[in-house]
């Protein structure tokens, strides 16, 4: 469904004058989209910006519960039973539902925006990772202090990294031949 949504909202659009955006669980399909994309040989976007991503759906990294209490938009229990629920009969390891588990070689670059005062943080953190191990490059900017989707509040970390993302958006541009 997502795939269908992005190549008919992209129709007739060279791919490197696109980016796909996913906020929480929409880190997962944005990189299950352009993991699909790169399997089946379709143009990469030009980059890929996620926003407080959620991508391991069992949400088990010792740190999430770590600051479970701290988080006001989230919590872990909520998240490992959507999980259950997204991968229906799939193990929530299979990287076919949880990009954590699978790799980003050949994508495009991507920037990730999370705070310390969200679960999500060490799903951020592995995209880095993951990122660094298959030679992409991965923006990652963690802000002290902020929760769960803070970017779209009206404050002021908010429109510093919206300004961040934009600057992303305007560098990325026609970066893949």
């Amino acid at each position: 469904m997502v795939e269908q949504a992005y190549q008919r909202t992209m129709a007739g659009t060279d791919p490197r004058d696109r980016l796909v955006i996913g906020d929480s669980a929409g880190g997962t399909l944005a990189l299950l989209l352009t993991r699909h994309l790169r399997e089946q040989n379709l143009g990469q976007p030009a980059g890929i910006a996620l926003l407080s991503p959620w991508i391991d759906l069992a949400t088990d990294d010792s740190l999430s519960r770590e600051i479970d209490p701290v988080d006001p938009e989230l919590g872990v229990d909520g998240l490992r039973q959507a999980g259950r629920w997204f991968a229906g009969q799939r193990a929530l390891d299979d990287p076919v539902v949880s990009p954590a588990f699978g790799d980003l070689g050949g994508s495009p670059p991507v920037t990730v925006f999370i705070g310390d005062r969200d679960i999500l943080l060490p799903d951020a953190r592995r995209i880095k990772s993951l990122g660094d191990a298959a030679g992409v490059e991965v923006d990652l900017h963690e802000y002290p202090g902020m929760f769960h989707n803070w970017i779209m509040q009206p404050i002021p970390e908010g429109r510093r990294a919206v300004g961040q993302l934009l600057d992303f958006i305007a560098t990325t541009e026609r970066k893949i031949p």
